[in-house]
């Protein structure tokens, strides 16, 4: 197995067609997950899945994978009480989690620039700076190896942990897209941040 980056709690490895099973196709279906993108609108049918597999041969898209499922404190605790009395602890431990996908997208190689997208499929994983991490090891990638001038993405402007990493990794607000996104009963607007390259810490 290819791991790309990796720190003592998670790592990325490219996104295969074998990705394409559960747990990853149950966050579409997700309201939470989908709270604030596009996913979730329709079904997310078999011609879609073909043609994301296709993209792969274009976009940059990683797996974010958790090692030993880190989250579950419950488990952790679990661990050590049985550790301590002797137990062994082999049937405890679970095996490596894919809780979320990033990507660079929309690359444009005459601009050298691109577009980000990122989602934690697994919510038990909010909250604990993974998306920042696995970003940050992105734009690296980026800026480092593909030689990007420029990075971008965009959120609905109700999205403020989303504009709170964007704020974290240094990317400035570029604009808005005024209403551009109907979301639960009304409209709102769309948050564009970018990157550049020289912006970017070497």
């Amino acid at each position: 197995m290819i791991k790309l980056y990796e720190n003592d709690n998670i790592y990325v490895r490219p996104f295969t067609k074998d990705d394409m099973k559960e747990p990853y196709l149950s966050w579409f279906y997700d309201p939470e997950v989908t709270r604030f993108n596009s996913h979730g609108l329709f079904p997310y049918t078999d011609q879609q899945k073909k043609e994301f597999i296709v993209s792969l041969n274009t976009n940059i898209v990683w797996a974010i994978i958790s090692k030993k499922n880190i989250a579950n404190t419950d488990e952790l605790n679990l661990m050590l009480e049985a550790a301590e009395s002797g137990i062994s602890v082999s049937n405890i431990v679970e095996e490596d989690i894919h809780i979320g996908n990033i990507a660079l997208q929309s690359i444009n190689w005459v601009n050298r620039s691109a577009e980000f997208a990122v989602v934690i499929g697994n919510t038990d994983y909010w909250g604990k700076g993974i998306c920042t991490q696995a970003t940050t090891w992105l734009f690296d990638h980026g800026f480092g190896k593909l030689n990007l001038n420029r990075i971008w993405s965009g959120t609905v402007a109700v999205n403020t942990g989303m504009q709170q990493v964007f704020r974290k990794l240094g990317m400035k607000e570029e604009g808005r897209f005024r209403k551009g996104v109907y979301l639960d009963g009304d409209y709102y607007d769309v948050v564009c941040y970018g990157i550049l390259k020289e912006e970017w810490p070497k």
